[in-house]
């Protein structure tokens, strides 16, 4: 559980620092990422990278109500997160992911993470 969360809460730090050469450490090799809202659908590492490396992407990622399942001896797990993630222009992007990931030689890898969002474009109401 301790190496699930970890990846997951490595995820925000690289995506954040758009330091997408260390994606790697984050995806399997046949990897994907998905936002069925979007249709974006990227599988198989490279994708992923050029997927990332061409979004928009917020500029932080929170996650937080973290739950992790381990498959018992089968080397995979899955986990559902929630996260908001607020943007440059005042509005936060609020959902969350459900990922299916795998135990590899390096450690733990997403070879799903399927992103739910909830509000695209939220704004905290003014008095």
């Amino acid at each position: 559980h301790d190496e699930i969360e970890r990846l997951i809460n490595l995820y925000g730090h690289i995506v954040d620092d758009r330091d997408w050469d260390r994606l790697d450490e984050l995806f399997a090799p046949d990897g994907s990422f998905i936002i069925d809202s979007m249709s974006v659908a990227r599988r198989g590492f490279d994708e992923v990278v050029a997927l990332f490396r061409t979004s928009n992407h917020p500029i932080a990622h929170y996650a937080t109500n973290i739950v992790i399942d381990v498959v018992e001896g089968a080397d995979e797990a899955q986990a559902r997160v929630k996260v908001w993630a607020p943007r440059l222009d005042g509005t936060v992007v609020v959902g969350g992911y459900r990922d299916q990931l795998v135990r590899t030689d390096t450690g733990w890898r997403f070879r799903e993470r399927n992103v739910v969002i909830s509000a695209p474009r939220w704004t905290v109401p003014t008095a």
